[in-house]
């Protein structure tokens, strides 16, 4: 039979017309889910004005705060300065001190086994003094207690007697070499003839005799007594330069080490004091073929009493160009230091800063000693004493930084920082950097997705972003629906650990820069892909990560430690968020151990060169294994505070770790846990 051409023509309006009915009912889902996503980011933007409001009113809480620990100190230091308060302390408080100090390091070389290093904080008289000046020695020294003196708060040792002991100290000491290991050089400027004596007890005993000492008295106003300084003269390891006129202390510093006939020159002080063993340690790490070590330090008080103990992080170049942490004990190579140019006058103040950033230029092989070998003295005047005392120094700071930086080709500026005595690297322009392909491994959690998204989008602005979502079968059509929207790619795959789904997602990204993302972290920085990518351009840097907070304002993550304690342990846990403590810890960039695997950037070739994550972590430490990976091939992995996150659940709690890995862990990485974490030493304080 023929066919009915009008039964075939409603046939074809009556499907047209269920295809269209389809199109409008899926219109309408796509329209209330796109309602559903503005509503959200409304809120969110509405939250987080309104934390940006909570900010600045603790910003002003702490402001205050800061103002009042200010005026504090001042009050303190008024107190200290008191002749009935340095009578008391005489009295008790420095023997007491000093004695616990004592007793504590004898507890921990028994429970560790090691030797008790901690010094005295002023020598012993040689034993074949007068016995009247070796009473008197040892007052001072706060071995004996003596009676409150009538004026000045101590007891007064003649210039005679300083003489004396020096004298003595000096006879010990074996017959010195033409060619010396170490220079000390010290420069002189109205010096307190007290001081200089502890300093030179502190050089004479030396465990490691392999020095000569230098002084260059740079024109001062209040000669020393010419007994100690015929003392010292009368040493043949003493060379003491007395100039006509004051030419500065980086001029002071150059002729020192014009005449210095050393290899290493150190840096010391004239009232400051060294450990007994302090060359020893410094020579030992020298052996290992650095250009530069430098150590621990504990700041004293004008009595000699321990006030700050200050541990130090390995070199960490990117923390250095925002604070000046390496201080003393400072040991470098004397040829190097000549070619670097010595000491810039211009930089008077932050002189040692700014050659320790000309001479990391020419060397980056610079070692550091874990113990506290240099005891800095809290001396009126001196930055121990007062942050504030040489005034402000942010330009000098700025200008040495931003030459640095402009030396190395690094398109940044340095600004000042939000710590004291701190600077940020703020990168320049908007350079156009290639592709970056941001991995998020996805569940069914629509809203969760939705602000990741809404925080990608904020941060998109110039950028050329590739969106990965690796996911599982069980993933619902509302989430397909949101990805295909955002434009973001979905990459099926039924693995169920994050090490094989960041893998898959890695792998087929075509960005040259890679950022792997929990998406249970929100962006709260809007340039945080610019501020990670400054650092990922850099061919010697390997992982970058920001700041974790949790909705408390309190850190969870900033960099992750690797020790023998915890295995992987989140840095600063628990500090608020804008700390300015920890000397600036939380405040600067600075190289770590490992970067969390929350939010990671890696450029793509390191990623493929080291073989992406070790997908036999089927639980944790997929991320700490990669990024001591990175450091295996010389890469720097860097933690900056101008990255920072919010962690959308209410409380974190780290990932169960599988014992197998664990026991994979150790038996890879053994070396680095028993020696601990080499930018993570937060007994400091």
């Amino acid at each position: 039979m023929p066919a009915n051409p009008r039964a075939d023509d409603a046939s074809i309006d009556a499907r047209v017309d269920s295809r269209l009915r389809f199109l409008e009912a899926h219109g309408q889902k796509h329209q209330g889910l796109h309602r559903r996503l503005a509503q959200r980011v409304e809120a969110l933007c509405s939250d987080l004005e309104a934390e940006r409001s909570k900010r600045e009113q603790l910003e002003k809480q702490v402001s205050n705060l800061e103002r009042q620990i200010r005026e504090s100190e001042s009050r303190i230091r008024a107190i200290e300065s008191s002749r009935i308060w340095r009578g008391l302390v005489w009295l008790g408080g420095v023997a007491l001190h000093l004695a616990f100090t004592r007793k504590s390091a004898d507890r921990r070389a028994v429970e560790t086994g090691e030797p008790n290093d901690t010094p005295e904080i002023a020598a012993r008289p040689p034993s074949n003094l007068p016995p009247e000046t070796a009473r008197r020695i040892e007052e001072a020294n706060g071995e004996r207690v003596p009676a409150p003196p009538a004026e000045g708060g101590r007891p007064e040792i003649s210039p005679d007697e300083w003489a004396n002991v020096l004298r003595a100290a000096g006879q010990r000491l074996p017959p010195s070499n033409p060619s010396p290991l170490f220079t000390i050089l010290t420069p002189l400027f109205d010096t307190n003839s007290e001081w200089l004596g502890r300093a030179a007890l502190s050089v004479f005993e030396q465990t490691m005799t392999d020095w000569e000492w230098c002084l260059i008295d740079d024109g001062s106003e209040l000669k020393l007594p010419g007994t100690i300084l015929s003392a010292l003269c009368a040493n043949p390891r003493v060379r003491v330069k007395q100039l006509t006129e004051h030419v500065g202390i980086s001029a002071a510093l150059n002729i020192g080490l014009q005449m210095a006939a050393g290899r290493f020159v150190c840096f010391l002080d004239h009232d400051d004091l060294l450990s007994a063993h302090s060359l020893d340690r410094c020579a030992a790490a020298l052996q290992t073929g650095c250009d530069a070590v430098y150590t621990d330090e504990q700041k004293i008080s004008e009595t000699g009493a321990p006030i700050q103990l200050f541990r130090k992080p390995d070199w960490s170049p990117e923390y250095f160009r925002s604070f000046m942490y390496v201080g003393h004990l400072l040991c470098v190579r004397r040829d190097i230091a000549i070619a670097a140019g010595g000491f810039d006058p211009r930089y008077d103040r932050i002189q040692d800063f700014e050659f320790l950033l000309r001479y990391s230029e020419l060397t980056q092989e610079i070692a550091h000693v874990d113990q506290v070998l240099y005891h800095w003295r809290a001396a009126p005047g001196s930055v121990a004493s007062d942050q504030q005392a040489k005034g402000d120094l942010a330009r000098l700071q700025e200008e040495a930084v931003q030459s640095h930086l402009d030396r190395l080709n690094i398109p940044a500026d340095a600004r000042p920082g939000s710590a004291t005595h701190s600077l940020e690297i703020v990168p320049r322009g908007t350079p156009s950097y290639r592709q970056v392909s941001i991995v998020i491994p996805v569940s069914d959690d629509l809203p969760v997705l939705g602000s990741c998204f809404a925080g990608l989008s904020s941060a998109a602005s110039g950028l050329d972003l590739e969106v990965i979502c690796v996911g599982g079968a069980s993933i619902s059509h509302d989430i397909n629906q949101l990805i295909h929207a955002f434009g973001a790619k979905f990459l099926f795959s039924d693995l169920h650990c994050r090490s094989q789904s960041y893998n898959c997602g890695g792998r087929v990204a075509t960005g040259s820069y890679l950022v792997f993302l929990d998406p249970l972290i929100e962006p709260i920085t809007p340039g945080w892909i610019r501020q990670m990518l400054y650092y990922s351009n850099q061919k010697d840097v390997g992982a970058v990560g920001g700041v974790i907070l949790g909705q408390d304002g309190v850190v969870q993550e900033a960099g992750i430690a690797v020790n023998n304690r915890s295995i992987a342990e989140p840095m600063w846990r628990g500090q608020p968020g804008d700390s300015k403590d920890w000397f600036g810890s939380l405040a600067c960039a600075h190289e770590v151990s490992a970067i969390g695997g929350a939010c990671l950037m890696v450029r793509r070739d390191l990623f493929l060169e080291v073989d992406g994550f070790n997908t036999s972590f089927t639980t944790a430490l997929y991320d700490v294994d990669f990024c001591l990976q990175l450091s295996a091939i010389n890469k720097r992995n860097i933690f900056t505070p101008r990255a920072r996150f919010l962690r959308r659940e209410p409380a974190i709690a780290d990932p169960p770790v599988s014992s197998a890995d664990r026991a994979l862990f150790e038996d890879r990485w053994h070396d680095a846990l028993v020696s601990g974490d080499r930018y993570y030493r937060p007994s400091s304080g």
